[in-house]
This record gives structure tokens, sequence and C-alpha cells, in this order.
């Protein structure tokens, strides 16, 4: 039940962070790539709160329930901003 939360609550920040980064796109599109920088920051620091606040830590092998969902993650948030960097280095 623990890591059902914790995947639900890594869909939101997923979904929140390409959100936000499509609308910075819109309106600021010179600040793609800090944008992204600051989320990653947030996200990270989100992730470890919420992980201690389900007390993650205590479950067995609990890293590797941790490490690659957040990877996937971050590597789909990242190929997501290079496509918005190419978009922008294109118009």
């Amino acid at each position: 039940m623990i890591f059902i939360r914790y995947y639900l609550f890594l869909t939101i920040l997923f979904m929140m962070v390409i959100t936000i980064m499509s609308i910075v796109k819109k309106i600021y599109p010179e600040y793609i790539g800090f944008t992204f920088m600051g989320l990653m920051l947030f996200k990270l620091s989100i992730m470890f709160l919420v992980m201690n606040k389900l007390h993650l830590s205590e479950v067995p092998y609990h890293k590797y329930h941790f490490i690659p969902p957040y990877l996937v993650s971050l590597l789909l948030e990242t190929l997501f901003a290079i496509g918005l960097l190419k978009e922008q280095k294109n118009n």
C-alpha cells in the first residue's frame, strides 16, 4: 500500500513538471532550461520528504522501489525538456 501511494505521488509530480514546462515554453521560452533545473531540485526535495513521511526506509530493499521509478520519470522529463529546447532552437 505504501508503494501505491508513492507511485501515485510520483506520477502526479511527473505530470506537474510536464505541465509547468509546457506553460513556461509558451510564456518564457528562453527559460526552459532554468525551469527544468529548478523543478528537478524541487521534485527531489519533495520526494525525500514524502519518502520520510511514508516511512519508506523501513521497508526492506526500499531503494529498489525508490530509485528505478524516479530515474524513469527523470529520463522522460529530460527527454521532454530536450524536445522543448529543440523546438525553441528551430523557431
